[in-house]
This record gives C-alpha cells, sequence and structure tokens, in this order.
C-alpha cells in the first residue's frame, strides 16, 4: 500500500519520501510472495465497482513497466446454493456489468477435472479473475515511483509523528527528521501499535498469522498449473485458491482464517488445525490432491471487526492519512488504495474524495473502528 501511494503521489507530481522500518520486498509483513487472487467477483457491489477501477490502474502501471505482474486464469466463486454471499456475487456483477456465468456443480467438473462440487452447490465464473505476482508487483511500484521523482529509504523505522498548523515532523529511530506537508501511514500488521504509539489513539484490529499451503495435484507442467481458476469457498470453512504459477503441480489452498499474533512476537510455524480443515475441504471436493501440504508458510492478516478497509484522515487531522486494515482481501486493490489516500491527503476531506471518485468512503471511516474491544 505504501509502494503504490508513493507511485501515486508521484503521478501527480508531488514530492514523495517513502518509509520504510525493514528492507524493501521483506517477508514480514503481508505482501510477499508469488501470488495474489485479483478478481472482480465481490459479494459487496462496491467493492466490484473499486475492483473495476482498481483492474484498470493495474493494467496502466504494467503498461509504464514494460512487463506483465498478472496472470488472468478465470475464477470461480462457490457455495452451496442460495448462500448470501454467492447471491450477493451474482447481484454486484449484474449492478457492474461484469461478465460471469452461472454454472452447475456437472459443468465445474466438465470445465476443471478433479473439482467435484457437492450437488447443492453453484458456482459463479469470471474470466477476470487471475495471480498477482505480489512480490514483483510490489518492486514494480517502487520502481515506477523512484522512476518519476519519489524517495524511496528503507532500515528507517518511524518512532514519531508531530503535526502543527503549518506542516508534519517526522522523527526517525536513526535521528533523522522530516518536515511535510502531510503524512500518509500505511502500517500493516503493525497498525493498532502505530497509531497508538505516533497518534495517541485506539484502532481495534486484530492480526491473524494465516497458513499458506501448497498442494500436490495431478497437474504436471506449467501449462497445466497455469489452467486452474483462482478459487472462493463462501460458508464453511472459507476457503480460497488459486494456481501456483512458480511452482508447478501444486495449488496454494487456504483457510480464510488463523490464530491471532503480536506482528512482532509471532512465529513463522504454520497452524496445523487450519491445515486440517483444508484438508479435509480437499478430500471431499478436489480428492485428487495430496492429504497433506507439500510445503506451508506464514503471513499476516489484518482485520478490522468488520472487515473493511481504514482509508480516512486521522481523527481531527487534515495532515494524516490511515490506510490500514485491508482483512485479507486488500491486495488486488492496491493501486487504487494509493490513490485514494493520495487524493486523501491533498483534498483534507473524505466526502471530496468520495465526489471525486465515485466510491463511497462510509464504510472505510476510521470512527468505526476506533476505541477499545468490547
Amino acid at each position: 500500500m505504501g509502494s503504490c501511494t508513493a507511485y501515486a503521489l508521484a503521478c501527480r507530481g508531488q514530492r514523495a519520501l517513502l518509509l520504510e522500518q525493514f528492507s524493501f520486498l521483506h517477508r514480514r509483513g503481508s505482501s510477499h510472495g508469488e501470488s495474489r487472487i485479483i478478481r472482480k467477483t465481490y459479494p459487496e457491489s462496491y467493492h466490484s465497482a473499486m475492483m473495476k477501477e482498481a483492474y484498470t490502474l493495474w493494467e496502466q502501471a504494467e503498461h509504464e513497466a514494460g512487463y506483465k505482474v498478472i496472470t488472468k486464469t478465470g475464477g470461480l466463486d462457490v457455495s452451496r446454493k442460495g448462500y448470501g454471499d454467492l447471491e450477493g456475487v451474482k447481484a454486484a456483477c449484474a449492478m457492474n456489468d461484469i461478465e460471469c456465468q452461472l454454472l452447475t456443480p456437472a459443468e465445474v467438473a466438465e470445465r476443471y477435472p478433479g473439482v467435484q462440487l457437492p450437488d447443492d452447490y453453484e458456482a459463479v465464473y469470471s474470466s477476470e479473475g487471475g495471480v498477482v505476482n505480489a512480490t514483483k508487483a510490489c518492486a514494480m511500484f517502487q520502481e515506477l515511483a523512484r522512476a518519476r521523482g519519489a524517495t524511496l529509504q528503507d532500515e528507517t523505522e518511524v518512532i514519531k509523528v508531530d503535526e502543527s498548523p503549518d506542516g508534519v515532523t517526522v522523527t526517525c529511530r536513526n535521528g533523522r527528521e522530516y518536515r511535510c506537508r502531510q503524512v500518509i501511514i500505511c502500517p500493516g500488521a503493525w497498525c493498532s501499535k502505530l497509531c497508538a504509539k505516533l497518534l495517541g489513539i485506539t484502532v481495534r484490529t486484530t492480526v491473524w498469522k494465516t497458513t499458506v499451503a501448497y498442494w500436490r495435484t495431478p497437474l504436471t507442467s506449467f501449462e497445466a498449473a497455469r489452467a486452474f481458476p483462482v478459487f472462493i469457498n463462501y460458508g464453511e470453512p472459507d476457503i480460497y485458491g488459486l494456481p501456483v504459477l512458480e511452482l508447478p503441480g501444486l495449488l496454494k489452498m487456504c483457510l480464510h482464517g488463523g490464530p491471532e499474533v503480536d506482528p512482532d512476537t509471532r512465529d513463522f510455524a504454520p497452524d496445523r488445525e487450519g491445515i486440517a480443515v483444508v484438508s479435509d475441504y480437499l478430500a471431499r471436493v478436489m480428492p485428487s490432491c495430496g492429504k497433506e501440504p507439500e510445503l506451508a508458510e506464514t503471513c499476516m492478516y489484518t482485520m478490522t471487526d468488520d472487515h473493511h478497509f481504514i482509508l480516512d484522515l486521522a481523527p481531527g487531522s487534515r495532515r494524516i492519512v490511515i490506510g490500514g486494515g485491508f482483512s485479507g482481501h486488500g491486495f488486488k486493490m492496491a493501486p487504487l488504495i494509493g490513490a485514494i489516500l493520495t487524493d486523501l491527503a491533498l483534498e483534507g476531506r473524505t466526502e471530496i474524495v468520495s465526489e471525486m471518485r465515485g466510491i463511497d468512503l462510509q464504510p472505510f471511516r476510521i470512527e468505526r473502528v476506533l476505541g477499545a474491544r468490547l
């Protein structure tokens, strides 16, 4: 989110400085690895509308960079018939003119041998679904931001932010100070900690350690792996999956969930309970997959209570903007998030940005997540 915001600022002709507490392209947060899902299908119409704009911004950045970070594979959203979230997906596609097809379990099995949905299931297929190479995408936006004049500096932890009527002073642990007109904070899993430390406010977010597991399939070649769609199962359990383009013959299948952790002290051990849930699901729906994953690693989700983002100015401020709480589904919108955060910094009011973008920012206001958790 920070890299996309630096790029968006530079595109507006602003002098932008990007500060990162760790090394660039580190693996301690939520934006690393080779694969993230991208899709326009969402249960909420406003998310689908946002994704239409996000796709355009992704394509513009790829064109400017001269290489691709997205591979379109098609996508399947599945659940039991009549389940609310899938009904929402169908309605959102209709409202936003997103092309999709309704498939029966038999039609899914014919298109994707090895996927055996229960008879009481249905699926929504969209050709726009695909995979984003996450680390490559972060590097791309950093490269583009730098080429447009932004300054990027890693290994620089911010320890203090002081706002005054004429600007903001940012103090770093290495002793450096920077004066600026606005500050945009994209704290990732450190959202609650940094908001308390830097701004003195309590922001309710929970950090999950989610296990990313890679399962063996009959697919044996790179091209075969590319033929599998991104996959979302709504309901119990909430499962997502996608083809692993960098590891032929494997599928990435994960539980949308995990134990709560502290981002500074969490371990990196896979969650065996989560793996067991996915294994049981695969035994029923994709029985050709192995019973145990070939490998597993972890990353973090930063969850708000309602799983909606935080895109807003800090309380009482016109100079400090916060983007956080992306709840395991924000990466696909990163270029749009960067543009919205830039809008908020330059315009200083959510109402103006909502009008400019045609996006209602009310679901993303910070007031809803302030204060102690009940």
